[in-house]
């Protein structure tokens, strides 16, 4: 929150005039879009979501307390809109559990910007007495203090807490949470240089713990190992401590220098090694054993860092090595959800008719968490990538294909979207990562593709269509689905 005493609560009423917020990420409170700021992001709930946060704020939060209970409580629980209102005498976020925050460096929390106003603020000093520089209180006010201070102190006690998971995070079993997903809004390299999407990597459970048990097994000891695009230092540590005998981390983002401060306080200087550019240019005299990446975009393919990986391994991998992952599947199923899909593709705010707007929603998809009970045919596997594979894997074709489908119905209902996800292997290694929506949820979530229409389908029905993906542009995606039983042909764009 502020604590500027000159600032304008009208700070928050635009998205584009608080110079002190221009270069976060602001994540949205009710689904995964990333905004500039607390106010664009308050705009976005009031245009997107016909929701204004606003308005309900000063209705409902009365106090700084109660504000930043409500903020963990909607990163938490994830209510819609709908349900919020709904919640208009029971204030479900009341509880005390909410004073710890889900995001530590959440911007929601720090910026009320004058919206709350504490239910004393316009009352009388809560002092008894005030002379010669020593002032005494009331036994409430004392208590009251008491209990703020307690309160303060038990949060530090948790961040404390948290600071020390990520220093332990070479161990066994290190404590790391889930956090939501952060769309890239800048250059390739550069979306890799700030803190925070390496935060919400390492924060990955499921991409962490799966990388971990493939690390730390016998087919590393005394191996000499690559870690393309190596970020904080993370792999290339965990394959120092599973017994390589020589590690090479190469990352072209600003975020090396940290890489090289969080290798030497780990204390493995002597065994690791970082150099900074980008793989396809670098000189290096080795030949690897084992090249390890963590490659993967949004739909598998977004951001093309594949291309990167498979020039890696032409030029570097010796013939009989490792590439890690080893093999890639890409999936798809329908989707029903009517709740969002009427939220995502409406087509009125505020009474205000907004068609281009509406129109939009279909030319790219949502990268969002879709609940597995949504899930309403088999899903089905649409490309699958083998990156040992020279004679056919290569950068020409690595990042686009095209392939028909074809779903079995398991449940009577309005099919509202195409919903895809990929899972990888790390052969021979008995050990797999899935961001499925069966699974426990990743950073990559899933990759959502609205239909235009709703389409009937019933339980015993095939759903057959056709998927092409291609490059788009340096790092995107141009993805066209075909459903030729409704004559229907969509193109979205992921860049």
């Amino acid at each position: 929150m502020s604590d500027n005493e000159g600032t304008d609560s009208s700070d928050i009423e635009s998205g584009s005039d608080n110079e002190m917020e221009e270069a976060i990420s602001v994540n949205c409170l009710f689904c995964p879009t990333v905004s500039f700021s607390v106010g664009e992001s308050a705009d976005h709930c009031l245009f997107d979501h016909g929701f204004d946060i606003r308005n309900f704020i000063r209705k409902r939060v009365s106090s700084h307390y109660d504000f930043i209970k409500l903020i963990n409580y909607l990163r938490q629980k994830k209510p819609t809109t709908k349900e919020l209102e709904a919640a208009d005498d029971i204030k479900p976020w009341i509880s005390d559990d909410y004073l710890l925050p889900v995001f530590p460096d959440d911007p929601w929390l720090w910026t009320d910007n004058g919206l709350v106003v504490d239910d004393d603020e316009d009352m009388e000093p809560k002092y008894v007495n005030a002379e010669n520089g020593v002032v005494t209180l009331s036994k409430e006010h004392f208590d009251e203090l008491q209990e703020k201070n307690q309160k303060l102190e038990h949060l530090l006690r948790e961040q404390e807490k948290k600071m020390d998971a990520l220093r332990n995070l070479l161990q066994e079993e290190p404590e790391i949470k889930h956090r939501k997903i952060v769309h890239h809004v800048d250059s390739y390299f550069e979306s890799y240089s700030g803190f925070d999407i390496h935060r919400e990597m390492l924060g990955d459970i499921a991409r962490m713990e799966a990388y971990q048990r493939a690390i730390n097994s016998n087919f590393f000891k005394e191996k000499v190992v690559l870690d393309v695009g190596c970020g904080t230092g993370i792999l290339s540590m965990m394959a120092a401590k599973a017994g390589a005998s020589k590690v090479v981390g190469v990352d072209n983002s600003d975020i090396f220098n940290t890489a090289v401060e969080i290798v030497r306080d780990n204390g493995f200087e002597s065994k690791i090694t970082l150099i900074k550019g980008a793989i396809e240019n670098i000189i290096l005299e080795d030949k690897f054993d084992i090249i390890i990446s963590e490659w993967m975009g949004y739909f598998l393919l977004f951001e093309r860092m594949l291309e990167s990986i498979i020039i890696a391994r032409d030029r570097f991998l010796k013939k009989d090595g490792l590439l890690l992952p080893s093999s890639c599947s890409l999936w798809l199923a329908g989707c029903s959800d009517s709740v969002v899909y009427s939220e995502r593709t409406n087509s009125y705010f505020m009474g205000f008719k907004m068609e281009p707007l509406r129109r939009a929603r279909f030319s790219e998809p949502a990268i969002e968490i879709v609940p597995e009970d949504k899930i309403v045919t088999k899903p089905v596997v649409v490309h699958r990538i083998a990156l040992s594979d020279r004679e056919t894997v290569n950068t020409a074709n690595c990042c686009s294909f095209c392939s028909d489908f074809s779903c079995e119905v398991v449940k009577d209902c309005e099919l509202t979207s195409i919903c895809g996800w990929f899972d990888c292997s790390f052969e021979p290694i008995p050990e797999k990562l899935s961001t499925s929506p069966f699974s426990i949820p990743t950073h990559w979530a899933q990759t959502n593709f609205y239909l235009k229409r709703p389409l009937k389908v019933e339980a015993g029905n095939t759903l057959v269509g056709k998927i092409r993906v291609a490059p788009k542009g340096n790092r995107g995606l141009q993805v066209t689905i075909e459903l030729p039983s409704v004559n229907e042909t969509m193109t979205y764009a992921l860049q």
